[in-house]
């Protein structure tokens, strides 16, 4: 998964809100966020296929080497801090993407659970998945994201989770990851 896939998918932890009657925000506080999430992939890692053809065996060697020692380090925890704004709890879940590859299908919505499914196709990689997010209050949430991706040989999963904890009401930028 690309890095900017994975902070899209956090950032969308707090963009999940009321777009029809059924969806509800999650009753969270805007503000400073500090999160804490961890990885674990498995199988390969699906790219393109025009990509993966315009690589040498001893490259592609190497790329499969990279995953299986990242796959080996068990996912250690990365912490950030990200600014959640009164407008970005107002977006609908997966609607404030400019990733047209990528549909949001938000299946359950209260104030404090938040469940999605999502299947993106692009460049001959799909990838398809499930979010769980809970508030568990203002100040807390957790969330969990299962995504596989095939490019038509090549299958990979990817398991997220994550924490954030409400830091204050004030956004520093030189926090922001």
């Amino acid at each position: 998964m690309r890095v900017f896939e994975k902070l899209r998918v956090v950032a969308a932890v707090f963009g999940m809100a009321a777009a029809a009657f059924a969806q509800k925000p999650l009753a969270v506080k805007s503000g400073q966020w500090e999160i804490t999430h961890s990885m674990q992939t498995s199988g390969a890692l699906a790219l393109p296929p025009d990509v993966l053809a315009k690589m040498s065996p001893e490259q592609r060697a190497r790329m499969e080497a990279a995953m299986k020692a990242h796959n080996a380090g068990g996912g250690k925890p990365h912490v950030s801090r990200s600014c959640v704004t009164k407008e970005d709890l107002a977006k609908p879940f997966g609607k404030d993407k400019d990733d047209d590859s990528c549909k949001w299908n938000l299946t359950s919505s209260t104030g404090t659970r938040q469940e999605a499914n999502i299947q993106c196709t692009e460049d001959g990689v799909t990838r398809t998945g499930n979010v769980l997010i809970e508030a568990l209050s203002p100040e807390s949430v957790k969330m969990n994201m299962h995504m596989t991706s095939s490019n038509g040989s090549d299958k990979g999963s990817v398991d997220m989770q994550m924490t954030a904890k409400w830091v204050g009401p004030v956004c520093s930028a030189k926090d922001e990851d």
